[in-house]
């Protein structure tokens, strides 16, 4: 009796010791994140450069959506009447509840959501999700270490370098990049199913794998992209280890018969092991895009159609930016970088850290259990290595969506997880002495990073909320009936109208905006490029301000620009002589378009929004010879915004404020836009669902088993006589 009591004391003892380690090593990850990505949280502020604002703007409207009725925010509310900079869509001020597609991931903004309901702000919310995203990072870091066999001293300095790694610091308080941060704390979790892969934890390599693409569709896509080509190089990285076991028998059977038949059967076994870890890995990465497809799918399906489609069609000679160049490998210093959109020079650390090169360099001295693992990772880190400092390799042999990347400076981080995991695979019993001085070494050489800010302006969450509409990406307005308008009211620099091949032939062109202060008069029309001495409009003049313009065109053809005349010089719009705020391309009399303005919203909730005509604009508006109406709906263009009127589909284009557009023959029936996905799509996201659950399910259900027959095997069984 005394025996099995001092038993459950020793177990109840050693459980808790064990919750305590647990315990100090979530609180050490905390204190750090929180010292180096919290410096702002008790001030209620941030420097808002960067992409910080526009985090700001999605979480407070993920708010909204998620109020509104979208347990799955794929509609955007703007629920803001002013913009300023070059923040609305035509110019003007945006129609209130004019829901645009989210393409962006919106982990950060549903994890901030708990946390500005009870009244914290916005500003505040996203930093301490940071605070908590890298304490997540360096822990399962540590955790991926400790399952491939490192000790704790290593294992610790593994996931607290990364959590250090310079980038990672300026990315956030130099570019405000929330979603880039959510998505770098999750690569340690790929890192951590492949160190389970290695051990041959099959449910766990799948669940970490397929967790860790769930986390990165859902935070940000270009971080999604190049976590799913980090696990193809690390089952890539498998594939050849196959073959050069392959080739080695060979080279036995030439030399050494004798030893052939037992080397060829070690091959055979490490071969079929290889074979199961791809398989694994594989699983793993699908189960996990397929999970998160509801998200990505529809972000990649409509990507031609998305004003910033042009990324996707990257110049095969003119990669993504390199911005960070060779000296980032061990450079201690900033570099200046000028936005090529606003001309402002700001500094950043484009640097891995200096400890990241003699990590993976000691690779080649792993120990003999960690080579496959140490062969993995150094053959990633190559690939990832060219990818970011020499672009012009790699980036023209690759499809055109890997140039949405637009600068390769973003791929740093994967080159910071790898440089910080190859120190658990190159020193798996570092002593504690060593670990200590290595300690104080990235300490100290990280606090000019780590305090190195630049404050910008600073606004609280009411502007953050009204200052930000361009991230949400309109539609492209290329298709041929109507010309490009960018996201600040200019034209295209192109400036051309292609009307002969539209399906409707485009008559009446009508502009609004505001002519140059410098200009006391200014003469418009449209006419051929390269022959504004012949029009093919009518001409209007306008005086120096505010105008409406509506246009003419006597003869529909390809290749006509519109053309701004003062005094006796004759530039074409793109030199600024008028700057338009919407611009209308109309295939019918004006009286028969039905503009936003003139429609009444009716219900507005979830995925769904009821339009009517206003009844004081009935009189106002004709039918053309067709019996036809034009309107223009406050529901920015997707292809997944699906309008209909009493149960029948209308036809959706996109017009020149990248908004829905419908022809009906009535106005007295209500019209209903609803966000709708394709079946398939659905299906295969709960099919991913439905697998990790069963897979997280069945990986509990085989713990507790094991859990049961320990204790069982543990507890003392006395005879009484």
């Amino acid at each position: 009796m005394i025996q099995n009591q001092i038993h459950h004391l020793y177990l109840a003892s050693s459980q808790f010791f064990f919750q305590r380690k647990k315990l100090s090593l979530i609180l050490f990850f905390t204190i750090i994140s929180f010292l180096i990505y919290g410096h702002f949280v008790f001030t209620g502020k941030f420097t808002a450069c960067g992409d910080f604002g526009p985090a700001v703007s999605y979480a407070l409207n993920f708010k909204e959506s998620f109020n509104n009725g979208q347990w799955i925010p794929r509609w955007v509310i703007f629920p803001r009447d002013v913009t300023f900079g070059g923040g609305s869509i035509d110019g003007t001020a945006p129609t209130i509840d004019s829901p645009v597609f989210q393409y962006y991931g919106f982990l950060q903004s549903a994890l901030a959501y708990p946390l500005i309901s009870i009244g914290i702000s916005a500003i505040v919310s996203l930093q301490l999700i940071v605070i908590f995203a890298f304490t997540f990072s360096g822990i399962v870091l540590y955790a991926a270490g400790r399952v491939l066999g490192a000790n704790r001293v290593v294992s610790f300095l593994g996931g607290y370098a990364y959590v250090m790694s310079p980038w990672l610091i300026s990315n956030f308080y130099g570019r405000g990049g929330i979603s880039e941060s959510l998505g770098q704390s999750a690569l340690p979790l790929i890192l951590l199913g492949y160190a389970f892969a290695i051990k041959s934890m099959h449910n766990k390599v799948i669940i970490s794998m397929a967790l860790a693409v769930f986390i990165l569709a859902l935070s940000h896509n270009i971080f999604m992209l190049y976590g799913v080509v980090l696990c193809g190089l690390l089952i890539f990285s498998n594939v050849i280890l196959m073959y050069l076991n392959a080739l080695y028998v060979q080279v036995v059977k030439c030399f050494n018969i004798k030893a052939y038949a037992d080397t060829q059967k070690l091959n055979q076994n490490v071969a079929n092991e290889n074979i199961k870890l791809q398989i694994i890995l594989a699983a793993g990465v699908l189960i996990g895009l397929a999970a998160s497809s509801w998200q990505w799918m529809p972000a990649l399906m409509t990507l031609k159609e998305l004003s910033f489609s042009y990324i996707g069609n990257f110049d095969v000679h003119n990669p993504p930016s390199r911005l960070a160049d060779l000296s980032g490998a061990w450079s201690f210093f900033p570099k200046q970088f000028v936005e090529p959109w606003s001309g402002t020079k700001r500094e950043f650390f484009f640097t891995i850290g200096w400890w990241t090169i003699p990590g993976i360099a000691s690779l080649f001295f792993a120990k003999k259990g960690l080579r496959i693992a140490a062969f993995s990772i150094f053959l990633s880190f190559i690939i990832f290595f060219v990818l970011t400092f020499l672009p012009n390799i790699i980036f023209p042999f690759l499809p055109g969506f890997f140039g949405a990347i637009q600068f390769t400076f973003r791929l740093l981080a994967f080159l910071s997880v790898l440089g910080s995991f190859a120190l658990c695979v190159s020193f798996p019993n570092m002593s504690r002495n060593i670990g200590a001085i290595i300690f104080i070494l990235i300490t100290i050489s990280q606090l000019p990073v780590i305090l190195f800010h630049m404050p910008d302006q600073q606004f609280p969450d009411v502007q953050y909320l009204k200052g930000y509409e361009y991230n949400a990406f309109y539609a492209n307005s290329t298709h041929e009936k109507y010309l490009r308008n960018w996201y600040d009211g200019w034209l295209d620099a192109r400036n051309i109208l292609n009307l002969s091949n539209a399906d409707n032939i485009a008559s009446y062109l009508k502009i609004t905006g505001k002519t140059r202060d410098n200009v006391e008069k200014v003469k418009i029309f449209i006419a051929k490029v390269g022959d504004p001495a012949h029009p093919v409009s009518n001409v209007i003049e306008v005086q120096r301000g505010r105008f409406q313009a509506l246009f003419q065109i006597n003869k529909p053809e390809d290749g006509l620009r519109i053309y701004a005349l003062s005094g006796n010089t004759k530039i074409d719009l793109g030199a600024s002589l008028i700057r338009p705020e919407e611009v209308l391309l109309l295939s019918d009399p004006p009286a028969s378009f039905i503009p936003a303005t003139d429609l009444t919203l009716d219900e507005s909730h979830g995925y769904k929004r009821v339009f009517s005509i206003n009844k004081n604009k009935f009189n106002v508006h004709q039918p053309n010879h067709n019996g036809l109406y034009t309107i223009e709906l406050p529901v920015i263009y997707n292809k997944f915004s699906v309008p209909s009127q009493n149960g029948v589909h209308l036809n959706g284009e996109v017009d020149f404020n990248h908004r829905l557009v419908v022809t009906t023959h009535s106005l007295s029936s209500p019209i209903i836009v609803r966000y709708s996905l394709p079946v398939t799509v659905w299906l295969i996201s709960i099919f991913g669902i439905i697998m990790f659950c069963s897979f997280v399910g069945f990986s509990l259900a085989q713990s507790r088993w094991r859990q049961l027959r320990i204790n069982f095997n543990s507890t003392p069984v006395t005879i009484e006589c």
